[in-house]
């Protein structure tokens, strides 16, 4: 009995202890982002999420003789979320 209530204990610091660090997460730096990606992004504070999202403007779609533009569809993101692992 005096195991169980051992490792039961050492678990629950393990938790408290992960739950200590998430809430002290590193903050993303967004102008850095922003500069490496050539991208304007925009943070969601709800998911803690920064996404940046590039046109693919290069592309010359048509399909059934309608021409696509970037808007409808056509462009790349990506999401960056902090983190305190390296």
């Amino acid at each position: 009995m005096k195991k169980i209530i051992t490792l039961l204990t050492i678990f629950l610091l393990f938790i408290a202890t992960a739950s200590a660090e998430s809430r002290d997460a590193v903050a993303l730096d967004t102008t850095q982002i922003e500069t490496l990606t050539g991208a304007k992004g925009e943070f969601d504070p709800e998911s803690n999420v920064f996404k940046v999202s590039m046109p693919q403007i290069y592309l010359k779609v048509c399909t059934a003789g309608l021409n696509l533009t970037p808007a409808l569809g056509l462009t790349s993101w990506a999401s960056f979320n902090s983190s305190d692992e390296v």
